[in-house]
């Protein structure tokens, strides 16, 4: 998978540095060494290239103006994932891949470290021990072959409390054409669906096929093609869809795309094209591999809008995997303005409660009832989610004991919005937890739903002998004073004791701490800190402050991702930082006082034009692209996608924001985003967490 000396002689006329899409002759030359390791690094187009260098996730080791070797790559998670480390033939052996890895490592020492991942066969084994990183964990590939993976990490030295899963996989459907382009690799951009098999990939995206495609497939002319790509769709999994349903979606695109053009579909080709779009859709799929400009013309939006499927260019699939993995498994839009609801219940109910036995784990219906029928004596707090039809999706149970939150039964049913529910409702039940008073909270589930257990593991809970924990810390201090806390409150709840944290950790690792014991603060970490402005109708819809005479949605309550668009100013907010929102005064809701009303952690701060920004967040939902085009300037936009949001007790007041801005020397009215000093923010989130 990557190329690379061991770096047995340092080459001190070699220069390590990051280009930009203005050095043409550099990037010329990257994209042919790449292409020329193209059968161990894996194929990337033209446009990737220059998408990384737009980035800055690309360097270069030059000497006289030579490119002799390159390192590519991504952050992802807090980490560095390393994709493509590669040096010329003729300069290997000579510390070239040493001083890139160096120079990667220097640059985002903040992030916990770097993740590599490299076919065991290639034989290089002991040039990633030489640079330092130490394997950990081997894997069977997803390639045709089955070639084992094994994960190099390069450690920063940061605390890094969670025992994180394998990211999830993106599913995703192919078309015949990118079927074609895996059989016939000389066909016209057919790298760039070739590329959807590199091994450096393969243990994040599955490639699926539907009933369509086969269909297709078997009415290629031609015995040869059609033999070949019936032999490559074999090797992806099949996935089906209730024939209803997808009927159902196919007359929703079908009347979407005659909206611009009025005869569609018009030949069995249309015909086909739009029937693959709708089983992918109904069978839950949100990606969509297909090089036809014309099919994502005609139904592209209505496909993301309606279904949560996007119609990707396999190049963009590969640039935003993991923002496209997380959309698959967390889409709030999808259940937006849809009237889920949550209902409370009693354990007399238990007939109506019995589609939440776990099967799959080999629970019995009678020992449920038991169960049920143990949890009714008490004071426990039961819940239900149900759809917009009235179907019962989720039952949560929760029992406050002395010195826990404990929920012994959380099961959300298997359907195309179980993971987004499971993300929400634990967030839910991380305020629940707070509102308590209590410091540790846990899922004493023994029989989770799949949904459950995968959502809490990636918010950061640990598993446990009696199921699932973790730390909710109401406090704000130094690292040791949080970790002090920490400790305290997991010795009570005969939990193992964290590491000790220390002062001035990066941004990365304490960012990943709170959001893991949220809604703990690290004062003395270094994290940056925005106050920045929210109009009311914006902070109504995303923070629920102010309270407005219509309700909020449920669904917005629960959910702990969000995503707020306003005018750029590219630099000020950042990723891994944390945003006081300023509640701002209008005309229209002269009621609402100015302040500063909540703080939320920033996982995310984009410019694009405002189509780019509506297609990468869209699934976060309730804006719309009209709404971003109001707040460009210039044909861009910033999105600000934010999480982990706590709500202050008691919003802090214009004129008290003055006084305290005055009494640590700094600006606070945020006509535009404006960054504060740690002493400030301290101050101003004290003030907020002392309840009126």
């Amino acid at each position: 998978m990557h190329e690379g000396g061991d770096g047995i002689d340092a080459v001190d006329a070699v220069q390590v540095r990051s280009i930009s899409t203005r050095d043409v002759g550099l990037i010329d030359q990257v994209i042919e060494l790449g292409d020329q390791n193209s059968k161990t690094v894996g194929f990337m187009s033209p446009s990737a290239y220059l998408e990384h260098i737009a980035r800055g996730t690309l360097l270069v080791a030059l000497e006289r103006d030579k490119v002799i070797g390159y390192a590519l790559y991504r952050l992802s998670r807090n980490r560095v994932a390393l994709a493509h480390l590669c040096v010329r033939g003729d300069r290997r052996r000579e510390g070239i891949a040493r001083k890139l890895v160096a120079h990667l490592s220097s640059k985002h020492a903040d992030q916990l470290g770097i993740l590599v991942k490299c076919r065991h066969s290639y034989g290089i084994d002991a040039m990633w021990v030489h640079l330092g990183f130490r394997q950990r964990s081997e894997m069977k590939g997803r390639s045709k072959q089955g070639f084992p993976l094994v994960a190099w990490w390069l450690d920063h030295g940061h605390t890094d409390l969670l025992s994180r899963p394998e990211p999830a996989l993106l599913r995703a459907a192919v078309d015949l054409n990118i079927i074609r382009d895996f059989v016939d690799g000389s066909r016209t951009d057919a790298g760039a669906s070739r590329a959807l098999r590199a091994d450096h990939i393969v243990d994040q995206l599955e490639l699926v096929v539907t009933p369509a495609l086969l269909l297709e497939i078997a009415g290629i002319d031609g015995d040869e093609m059609r033999k070949r790509c019936t032999i490559t769709a074999s090797e992806f999994v099949d996935v089906r869809a209730d024939a209803g349903e997808a009927d159902r979606c196919e007359q929703t695109l079908v009347d979407a795309a005659r909206r611009l053009a009025p005869a569609y579909p018009q030949t069995p080709q249309d015909r086909a094209d739009v029937r693959h779009v709708a089983e992918a859709a109904a069978a839950g799929i949100t990606v969509l591999v297909s090089r036809d400009e014309n099919l994502r013309r005609l139904v592209g939006s209505a496909a993301a809008d309606k279904f949560g499927l996007r119609i990707l260019h396999p190049a963009h699939v590969l640039l935003h995997i993991d923002e496209l993995t997380q959309a698959q498994v967390y889409r709030p839009a999808a259940v937006q303005g849809s009237e889920y609801r949550s209902q409370p219940v009693g354990a007399a109910q238990e007939e109506a409660l019995l589609p939440f036995v776990n099967g799959p784990a080999r629970e019995r219906p009678n020992a449920f009832k038991q169960r049920l029928r143990r949890l009714a004596v008490g004071g426990n707090r039961w819940e239900t989610i149900a759809d917009p039809a009235g179907r019962l999706v989720a039952l949560y149970v929760v029992s406050t004991t002395e010195t826990r939150v404990e929920v012994p039964i959380l099961r959300v049913l298997d359907h195309r919005h179980a993971d987004t529910i499971a993300r929400q409702l634990l967030f839910s039940l991380r305020r629940l937890t707070v509102e308590a008073g209590r410091s540790v909270l846990m899922v004493t589930d023994p029989h989770p739903s799949q949904a459950t257990e995968y959502a809490a593991i990636a918010d950061g809970f640990r598993r446990t002998e009696d199921g699932y924990s973790t730390l909710v810390l109401g406090l704000s201090g130094s690292a040791d004073d949080v970790w002090q806390a920490a400790s305290k409150a997991a010795r009570r709840a005969n939990l193992p004791e964290p590491v000790p944290l220390r002062s001035g950790m990066p941004a990365a690792a304490a960012t990943e701490i709170e959001r893991t014991w949220w809604p703990a603060k690290i004062l003395d970490a270094q994290i940056q800190t925005c106050i920045v402005s929210i109009q009311p109708r914006w902070a109504a819809e995303l923070l629920g402050v102010p309270e407005t005479l219509t309700a909020r949605p449920a669904e917005l309550a629960l959910s702990r991702d969000h995503v707020y668009y306003r005018s750029p100013r590219p630099g000020v907010v950042t990723a891994q930082s944390r945003i006081l929102w300023y509640l701002s005064s209008d005309a229209r809701a002269s009621q609402h006082a100015p302040g500063i009303i909540g703080c939320s952690h920033v996982d995310a701060a984009v410019v694009d034009s405002p189509e780019a920004l509506y297609e990468r967040f869209r699934h976060l939902g309730v804006w719309q692209l009209a709404q971003i085009m109001e707040v460009a300037r210039n044909g861009k936009a910033q999105a600000i996608r934010f999480s982990s949001t706590e709500n202050f007790p008691r919003p802090v007041p214009l004129s008290r924001l003055k006084a305290l801005g005055k009494a640590y020397n700094a600006a606070v009215i945020p006509y535009s985003p404006r960054r504060i000093p740690r002493d400030l923010f301290a101050a101003i989130y004290q003030e907020g967490q002392v309840a009126s």
